[in-house]
Order: C-alpha cells, then structure tokens, then sequence
C-alpha cells in the first residue's frame, strides 16, 4: 500500500542539472515583484522533505527538490497537488538548463453506497522546454472535466511512433506506461514513490509572495494534506446533503482517492 498522500507527486518538474547546481539559482531567484524564493535547509531526510510539503497551500509556498543525479525533481505544496507549471518558467530563466513538466495524475472519487462525486480528474502530461525556454514538445491527455482530450506540439521524439497515438479513445493515445517510457529516454525516468522515498539528497525551498499582506492571506488559508483531501469531500457532502457519518478513508465505500 503507498504510504503517500497521492498529491505528493502526482505532478512535478526535472530540471536538467545536479542538485548542488539548482539549489543556490533557483533557490533564491526573485519572481519579477510578485514572490521571493528562499532556501530554508538541505536534508539527507525523507521525513523532513514530507513534513515540509504536509502544509499545503495556494499558492504553492513550500518547494522540495528532489536529488536523481544529473537532473533534479522539483515538488510543490500546492493544495490541490504538486505541479510545476507556475515555476518552470523560473526555473528556466534562473537555471539555463532544459526542464520537463510531468503530471501523472489519477482520478480521485468521493462514493458512498449509491452516491458519487468527482475529486481528481486524470491526467497524463509531458512538457519539455529548453534552456531558452522555448517549447521543445508536449504532449497532453487528460479528462477536461468529463471529456477526454488529447493535444500535442512540438516535434516528436522517435519513440513515440510505437504509442497509440491513433487510438479510438482518446484516453487510450498517452498512457502512464508510455509516459515512463518517454522519460527513460530523454529524461531521468518518472519520479517514483520509492525514488522519492530513497533519494540521497534534499532541498526545501520557502516562496515568500508579496505584499507582506497577500503572503499572510495565503498561510492563513494553508491546511494539512488530510484537511485538503477533507475540504473536497465536504464539498461532496454539501451537495448531497449527507451527513458527517460518512467515513473519509475506510473502505471502498468511503474512498476519497
């Protein structure tokens, strides 16, 4: 059984370049006016890299970046899961290295007996940006709110002439196993519970937003991971009405995930 929170890593960013390299300039990078980024620590510790990213918040505010050699991982807090679309740019500019954006999501439902509610849409997603920051390829396949599209841009790398891009579901064209493919060949390989779990190295990064009053807003607002899996649940309930005797995480007929 995963002993994650699936929002840990269902999405994340690679930035193509040790860790002792990403830490100091994107560590400590400046988002024009809007935020400042901070190194809070460096850590050999999982634990630590977990309890970190537990505070979730929007927008995200807690980074860990992750050692997988010669790429690093880059994790986020943001309350409705880990993704690194809104630093990538940043990490471009700050790094001058090539960065991939992964989402590898699954769909989370909320059921009791006859009644169900939609949490987590799925989604799989590869961007691949240069170290200008121009778009190299991405490929996107994912439920849109109950409608399955399938997009992609940029130039295809070889292996993709073996993934069913023609297939009649859409959802069928760019599968988890193809993503892990794609990403052993340009890239580190996917993220992995046990390599996040096992990674020999740790940085936590804190984004500190502006005005002082916004940055206040924002932790005001922060809750645990099991009180933002929580807060979508109890949007459930309201709209079924049902009482607080429906358990969270029990068995299959209280499944949150």
């Amino acid at each position: 059984m995963s002993e994650l929170n699936p929002r840990i890593l269902q999405g994340y960013g690679l930035i193509e370049a040790p860790i002792d390299a990403v830490v100091k300039p994107f560590g400590t990078h400046k988002r024009a006016d809007q935020a400042e980024m901070r190194v809070r620590t460096t850590t050999d510790s999982v634990q630590d890299a977990i309890a970190f990213l537990a505070v979730r918040t929007h927008p995200a505010t807690h980074l860990v970046l992750v050692d997988m050699g010669p790429w690093t991982a880059v994790l986020t807090n943001q309350r409705s899961g880990s993704d690194f679309m809104d630093h990538r740019h940043w990490a471009t500019k700050a790094v001058g290295v090539r960065t991939i954006r992964v989402v590898d999501a699954k769909a989370r439902w909320w059921t009791r007996e006859a009644l169900r509610e939609r949490l987590g849409y799925e989604a799989r997603m590869f961007e691949m940006h240069g170290p200008d920051g121009a778009l190299i390829r991405s490929i996107a396949c994912a439920d849109d709110g109950g409608r399955w599209v399938f997009a992609t841009s940029g130039e295809p790398f070889p292996i993709e002439a073996s993934f069913a891009y023609g297939a009649l579901r859409k959802r069928d064209r760019f599968t988890s196993a193809n993503l892990a493919d794609l990403m052993a060949l340009v890239g580190p390989g996917v993220l992995t519970e046990d390599r996040f779990l096992n990674a020999s190295r740790y940085a936590l990064l804190e984004e500190r937003w502006k005005p002082d009053a916004w940055q206040k807003r924002i932790l005001a607002a922060a809750c645990t991971l099991e009180e933002a899996v929580l807060g979508t649940r109890a949007s459930a309930m309201e709209r079924f009405k049902v009482g607080e005797k429906v358990p969270l995480v029990t068995s299959p007929a209280g499944t949150t995930f």
